[in-house]
């Protein structure tokens, strides 16, 4: 089942268990571009899922409330996926103000930009009980929790915990412990590699609790920052100089206004780890993570991107008259990289009664010095001028 290009809202969520927007329950249907808000349920604001591997991707899913999982609550899910949605705004009593994991399985929540959210633990992302999810290339910023801003975690014994890699988690708020991660439970093999993790002025930005275990989850080439305080809290010890793990201010664009792309000279271009496991081939823009020539990964969900510059030729074109539902012989658009640097095309964008094919999205960009062109066909679905 696909239930994709609606607006769901004012709903309200059946107890205790059903989603105020969105409720799966032992199904896996495929939930795209939909815009989810303004709903109510306990367990799950927006969307609850409760046992099955539903696809839910390109959402946006922003202003619903819940007593836990503001915006999604999984819950005795098999593999659920969480990919490339907006997720904003959501407030949860309990825990995971954007999403909750309780017992959740092994989904995977990657590229969705998770912010401003609301909860007493986990303003971004909550885990508890066996959740050991993939938290691959997300931007979690600006949420709120007592503990732990970003993300929450308490893993139980004889489960993995969470995989967190190449994220930007930067200045959420968290209120008493862990700006960036609350790390606790049985975590000692829980792997934490490639983010950039920056915690909220005067706040620690990783703090790890002792109420189960004293050993620290696993840090590797991350960039652990903190402005008026100590990078590192509760029992883990500072990690800055140990395996590729550093220590510095981000550069960032303008991380005034939440563009948390690197400048050139930051510290983390270039300082990740290639051998991380379920590395993306692109980053969060849709930049290579790593070119055919080489290269080192960045820490964090960006790439830093040099700059160039392409020429489009021509500029415009007009077709001959085509008969209502036929279509027209190709316009040929050819777009040249005229700079130094590698020319990165995410997507090309088209209106109206036009079709278009292209050579131009490829995974490793247009080389400085090369084309590549786009095929515009005319495709008049009526008669008219």
């Amino acid at each position: 089942s696909v239930l994709e290009g609606f607006t769901i809202r004012n709903g309200r969520g059946p107890a205790p268990n059903g989603g105020g927007g969105i409720w799966i329950a032992q199904a896996s249907p495929t939930v795209k571009r939909n815009r989810i808000v303004n709903n109510t349920g306990c367990d799950g604001g927006g969307i609850a899922i409760t046992i099955g591997s539903p696809l839910i991707q390109g959402n946006v899913i922003s202003n619903n409330q819940g007593c836990s999982g503001g915006g999604i609550d999984i819950m005795y899910s098999v593999s659920a996926q969480i990919l490339d949605n907006n997720i904003s705004d959501n407030t949860a009593a309990t825990e995971g103000g954007g999403i909750s994991l309780w017992s959740a399985g092994t989904p995977l929540i990657r590229g969705n930009t998770i912010t401003r959210n609301t909860a007493t633990t986990g303003g971004g992302i909550a885990m508890v009980n066996f959740s050991d999810a993939k938290i691959i290339q997300n931007v979690i910023a600006g949420n709120t929790a007592q503990s732990g801003g970003g993300l929450y975690w308490l893993v139980p014994s004889n489960s993995h915990g969470p995989f967190i890699t190449n994220n930007t988690i930067v200045d959420n708020d968290g209120v008493q412990q862990g700006s960036a991660i609350y790390a606790g439970g049985f975590d000692a093999s829980t792997p934490v590699k490639n983010n950039v993790l920056i915690g909220k002025t005067g706040q620690t930005a990783i703090f790890c609790g002792s109420s189960s275990d004293l050993n620290p989850p696993i840090f590797a080439f991350n960039n652990v920052f903190a402005e008026q305080a100590a990078a590192y809290g509760g029992i883990c010890t500072n990690a800055t100089g140990t395996n590729g793990n550093i220590s510095a201010a981000p550069l960032f664009v303008d991380r005034a206004t939440g563009n948390f792309r690197l400048l050139s000279g930051s510290p983390g271009s270039g300082a990740g780890d290639n051998t991380v496991p379920d590395l993306p081939p692109l980053d969060f823009d849709s930049i290579p993570r790593v070119l055919p020539s080489g290269g080192t990964v960045d820490m964090g969900a960006y790439e830093f991107a040099t700059e160039t510059t392409s020429s489009i030729s021509p500029l415009g074109f007009a077709f001959e008259n085509q008969g209502a539902g036929t279509v027209s012989p190709p316009g040929e658009v050819t777009l040249s990289n005229t700079g130094t640097a590698t020319l990165v095309v995410s997507s090309v964008a088209i209106t109206g009664e036009f079709s278009q094919t292209n050579t131009c999205q490829t995974a490793s960009g247009i080389p400085a010095g090369q084309s590549c062109f786009v095929s515009i066909r005319f495709t008049p679905a009526a008669g008219g001028p």
